[in-house]
């Protein structure tokens, strides 16, 4: 019989609403896994999820020529990316070669035995991928790496010292990943302990590099920090209900904010806490909305925060995010800026044109299973006064992430799409030219 795609989502297990708040994320993560290996006719309960079985061996079909590259207008679509599930993006640069790294949370794959043979069902055992981008007249793009990933949730890049890094969070696997660069790919260097990771961020302190990473199984984040080659644990920060992390340094203070959506004790009224780090110890400083994402950026020496808000405090649809501006000590609110559907991220950016703007991922409605949408692209003008418009409005499959790169004088803006209600997870993400 014929279905559809299944629809998976990273949060139908923490924003169930219930009040029981004793099962740790790896119980739930083992559960979830049970279901999908009997899905599958497999055998669950390792503590690291097996590979799927290897295919026979056919003739490998000859890969794809790349699309010739075109030069994309301003605003058009510029490159799309076959992505899994989608979940976060990061870019970088390695020897003057600009790299996409795209962590996928899932992708929807039809079972091969069992009771639900030949129907879709969402497999969180996948692989990430890195994609190599070019300007030739026009963006070209290829996927050069894949690695294995059990529901990535974040990415980073970290350089130091000459050698580059990337820190993979996955929920369902007891580790972030630290992969390594040794001159032609990256290989896998280190494993961190981590309860159910969500997002994930790179910064720098007195010249160290550090990582803060969300973990839902144990309502925080975890801190760490690299010293000769290696990654060590610094600081664990209560934050329930954080689901994703960012940090900004202002007036030679580095502040860290861990947005918070929902937690079993404050719901959907849950606050996203701004540490702040004094003698090198993050403590609590200030309040902001609860939210899946935010964005900071410094512009014309001005600093703004923006909060990705996905439901209001009753548990509806929130379609007004803050726009936030540090004035006097804290972020201090400016505006709240209209969305068409829940925003699950967003990303702040100054374009090679000089100007400023806020690029917002609106998701859809899971509930309904609907997921196209359009997310809308800001521009913010300082005048002195602020002010705000909407440029464009970008068609999306499940938004949960944008960021923003330049390349050969251009910028472009590359969106996470997560999944649809039609190919469930095996959506493709796109890059569009903003300049």
């Amino acid at each position: 019989m014929a279905s559809l795609a299944a629809s998976y989502s990273k949060w139908d297990r923490w924003n169930d609403e219930s009040d029981d708040d004793t099962v740790e994320v790896r119980d739930g993560a083992a559960r979830a896994q049970a279901r999908l290996a009997r899905a599958r006719g497999l055998v669950a309960g390792t503590t690291e999820p097996e590979a799927r079985p290897a295919p026979a061996k056919d003739p490998a079909p000859p890969a794809p020529a790349p699309r010739p590259a075109h030069r994309a207008e301003r605003w058009a679509e510029a490159a799309r990316l076959k992505t899994r599930g989608a979940a976060a993006l990061t870019p970088f640069v390695i020897d003057n070669v600009q790299y996409l790294c795209v962590a996928n949370f899932f992708e929807t794959l039809k079972t091969a035995a069992g009771p639900t043979k030949g129907e879709a069902a969402p497999s969180t055992e996948t692989t990430s991928s890195i994609w190599r981008i070019e300007d030739d007249d026009g963006l070209l793009v290829e996927e050069v790496q894949t690695f294995r990933s059990f529901g990535a949730h974040g990415v980073a890049h970290i350089t130091s010292e000459g050698s580059h890094y990337l820190a993979v969070s996955m929920y369902y696997a007891d580790f972030v990943a630290i992969l390594k660069w040794d001159g032609s790919r990256f290989e896998e260097h280190q494993r961190l302990p981590c309860e159910g990771g969500g997002g994930i961020c790179a910064f720098v302190v007195d010249g160290q590099q550090r990582l803060a990473v969300a973990e839902f199984g144990k309502k925080g984040v975890s801190l760490f920090g690299l010293e000769q080659d290696k990654f060590h644990h610094l600081q664990y920060l209560q934050a329930d209900g954080c689901c994703h992390v960012s940090t900004t340094c202002l007036n030679k203070r580095t502040y860290l904010i861990a947005a918070a959506n929902w937690s079993s004790t404050t719901k959907w009224r849950t606050a996203s806490t701004v540490f702040s780090l004094t003698r090198d110890v993050f403590a609590p400083s200030f309040d902001l909305s609860s939210g899946e994402g935010s964005s900071t950026l410094t512009y014309q020496g001005r600093h703004f925060c923006f909060v990705a808000k996905h439901k209001n405090p009753d548990g509806s649809c929130c379609r007004r995010s803050p726009l936030y501006e540090w004035r006097r000590g804290k972020y201090q609110l400016v505006q709240e800026l209209d969305h068409d559907d829940g925003a699950h991220g967003a990303c702040l950016f100054e374009a090679t044109n000089s100007k400023l703007y806020l690029a917002i991922a609106c998701c859809g409605d899971r509930e309904k299973k609907s997921y196209s949408r359009n997310s809308p692209v800001y521009e913010i003008s300082l005048d002195p006064e602020i002010v705000v418009r909407r440029k464009k409005s970008l068609p999306t499959t499940g938004a949960v992430a944008f960021v923003a790169f330049d390349l050969g004088g251009r910028t472009y803006l590359a969106v996470a799409n997560e999944q649809d209600e039609q190919r469930g997870g095996n959506v493709e993400s796109v890059v569009w030219a903003v300049t």
